[in-house]
């Protein structure tokens, strides 16, 4: 079976995409999915890519953004990007007092009760500060969200033609380890303990490819992306 290609925290993702895709073929209608990581979007691509039937669309309110929506249409539809149904939204705050956060935003975001999915990615520039949101949640968010952390805060949508450009902070490196161990990487990587990692482990804060990783001795992939609360990403 095909689930078997896959890690077991993926497979359920994997089925429910499979679902959609004969749901697609069967009625053709398009669907229209929540927000994919790369990782997700890695899977959809390995489930579709060579479909003869079915046209792949994807939209994250920017080239090269890491969350996409995905429709998936007939081959012959013309599909136009509105019907990706993004929204980008700007958070209005007191810049001369406050500083924001990644960490802050997501959080007082997902606070009002929202999947992670539901989200798009998050971009600043030092003091402005947007994110890209499914359009129906757009005016639930503008109303409900009106602090985050200590800062009085006013959501507003404003147009993709003032999208702020991605801030990379990123950097390239290269270390030597005896194994593809996800804790000995975290450890080399960051310049931690391995007692270290495995607290982080035990208190949930480590995840390979945006899903939560509980042993440290699972091998990662070619590919796969480590992240770790407070210290970033591998």
């Amino acid at each position: 079976m095909y689930l078997d290609h896959y890690r077991p925290e993926e497979r359920e993702f994997t089925a429910d995409l499979a679902h959609k895709i004969q749901f697609v073929e069967r009625s053709y209608r398009p669907e229209l999915t929540h927000f994919f990581n790369p990782r997700q979007q890695v899977i959809a691509k390995q489930l579709l890519g060579n479909s003869e039937t079915l046209k792949l669309v994807w939209d994250g309110g920017y080239e090269g953004a890491e969350n996409q929506r995905l429709l998936i249409c007939p081959y012959y539809e013309e599909v136009d990007r509105s019907a990706l149904e993004l929204t980008l939204i700007e958070v209005e705050y007191p810049k001369k007092f406050e500083k924001l956060s990644h960490r802050k935003l997501l959080g007082s975001l997902l606070s009002q009760g929202i999947q992670r999915d539901r989200l798009g990615d998050i971009l600043q520039d030092g003091e402005r500060w947007q994110f890209i949101v499914e359009k129906d949640l757009a005016p639930y968010l503008m109303t409900q969200v009106q602090r985050i952390g200590h800062a009085s805060v006013h959501l507003q949508e404003v147009p993709f033609s003032q999208l702020l450009d991605r801030k990379e902070d990123g950097q390239s490196f290269q270390i030597s380890v005896a194994s593809l161990r996800q804790d000995l990487l975290l450890s080399e990587g960051f310049h931690l303990s391995r007692q270290k990692v495995k607290v982080a482990f035990d208190n949930r804060e480590v995840k390979c490819n945006w899903v939560l990783a509980s042993k440290p001795s699972h091998e990662v992939q070619v590919g796969d992306v480590l992240s770790l609360r407070h210290y970033g990403r591998l």
